[in-house]
């Protein structure tokens, strides 16, 4: 489950890194800090009908059956994450899939939560070389809304995100055109996501004002390292 993200290259950084057009109106030259899904912010994602373009999409996921009353669905659904093992299977995302309607999600690192005894820890995410990962996606170009696809955890998001020992699907290099392109099916995708090793992540935790209501959580302060004297270190094989 990913319900928090970041996104803070420059608007120049941003043009060279992916060799797309990068309009100044879709990244409006203002990074994110962060974000959470229940605000169901625009973010710029990369769709497989248009692949040279960027195009901001709503995160909420809402399928086509969900057009006559998009309120009450996602009072009723969580459609932020899609687990990879069940897209093709399941009601709400199969027509996605069918449709190859999947789409690339640029991110420069994620939050989640480490359960602690009583304590809910916010960690950091994010690559180890400092650059952009790009998130495995799906989305619905009539209602302009996209999900996360999800798989199981890597050794290090086991012990971040210990509750549920998921994490996004991403997409290393030479696999981001796979993964718009290429066809699947419901045994052969969940093994195309397979997680990334934890050995390309670095990470750090946070403050609890990722998750402080009433303020602006979209400030560097956000994703700057704080630390719990209480949480005992993450220990990995190397």
């Amino acid at each position: 489950m990913c319900v928090s993200a970041q996104l803070q290259i420059e608007f120049e950084a941003g043009q060279r890194w992916h060799n797309r057009r990068v309009t100044e109106e879709i990244f409006g030259r203002k990074p994110i800090y962060a974000a959470s899904c229940f605000d169901r912010p625009a973010w710029p994602v990369i769709t497989a009908q248009e692949p040279d373009t960027l195009q901001l999409m709503n995160w909420c996921y809402l399928p086509p059956h969900a057009a006559s009353e998009p309120i009450k669905f996602i009072a009723e659904y969580s459609t932020y994450n899609a687990k990879c093992e069940n897209v093709y299977t399941g009601r709400l995302y199969r027509h996605a899939m069918e449709q190859r309607h999947r789409c690339l999600i640029p991110v420069t690192g994620f939050y989640e939560h480490r359960h602690v005894g009583k304590l809910r820890i916010p960690y950091l995410v994010q690559p180890i070389d400092g650059g952009v990962w790009f998130f495995a996606g799906i989305y619905n170009a009539e209602s302009r809304t996209y999900a996360i696809v999800t798989t199981e955890a890597n050794d290090l998001m086991a012990q971040i995100h210990n509750a549920r020992k998921r994490q996004p699907v991403i997409l290393p290099p030479g696999f981001q055109e796979q993964y718009l392109e290429n066809d699947f099916d419901a045994d052969t995708f969940p093994r195309f996501c397979a997680p990334m090793p934890h050995q390309v992540m670095q990470y750090h935790t946070v403050s609890k004002l990722l998750t402080a209501r009433g303020v602006d959580r979209n400030v560097p302060a956000v994703a700057e390292p704080f630390a719990y004297p209480e949480v005992p270190p993450i220990e990995l094989a190397a």
